[in-house]
């Protein structure tokens, strides 16, 4: 799994983005927000990354900073909404704005996102509600390490087996008993202990 490439734009569409690297050239398919956001062709560059197999061929994603790609990856878990589906999303809105949608169950603003029905705008509102409260708190208080390390603690023990609501409940408790300035490996460590 790719984390971020580094390399040279030598080309640039509102949907693509060729990034050389060490003499290889990764093409990724970008939201428009990222599109605008990334230099010119000519200019080094850092885009974060995410692979999919799609028909035993890989496609390679680009986003311009985590938070896209976060909002990106936590889309892919919503019944009906695919790859395209969570750049049509991000290339209409900034990443805060469709937390904040979301959190508010704005379905109808979602919806308004072409491929985005109502149905589906309306399980993203529900399945998707509390990792938007957890990124909106995380983003109000950003000297908080604890409130930053429950999504990573979850996302560890979802690697273990874990369902969503599993790993959330047990990190949410061990998040309630331990100190603000815990480390990551001590929030997991009860967390599991909360299992």
């Amino acid at each position: 799994m790719y984390d971020y490439f580094q390399g040279q734009v030598v080309a640039k569409t509102p949907t693509l983005v060729v990034v050389e690297v060490a003499g290889v050239g990764y093409r990724a398919e970008v939201s428009l927000r990222t599109s605008e956001r990334l230099p010119s062709v000519g200019s080094p560059t850092r885009m974060w990354a995410y692979v999919k197999m799609h028909e035993d061929k890989p496609r390679l994603f680009g986003f311009v900073d985590e938070d896209e790609r976060d909002l990106f990856l936590a889309l892919q878990t919503v019944a009906g909404i695919g790859p395209s589906h969570g750049l049509a999303l991000l290339s209409g809105y900034e990443p805060n704005e469709i937390w904040e949608r979301i959190r508010d169950q704005d379905a109808k603003g979602l919806a308004r996102t072409k491929g985005i029905g109502p149905k589906i705008a309306q399980r993203a509102c529900i399945e998707l509600k509390d990792k938007a409260l957890r990124h909106i708190a995380a983003a109000a208080a950003p000297d908080r390490p604890l409130a930053n390390s429950v999504d990573d603690a979850t996302s560890a023990l979802l690697v273990l087996g874990y369902t969503e609501a599993q790993a959330r409940k047990a990190t949410d408790k061990a998040a309630g008993s331990l100190p603000a300035d815990a480390p990551l490996e001590d929030l997991v460590r009860e967390a599991l202990q909360n299992t």
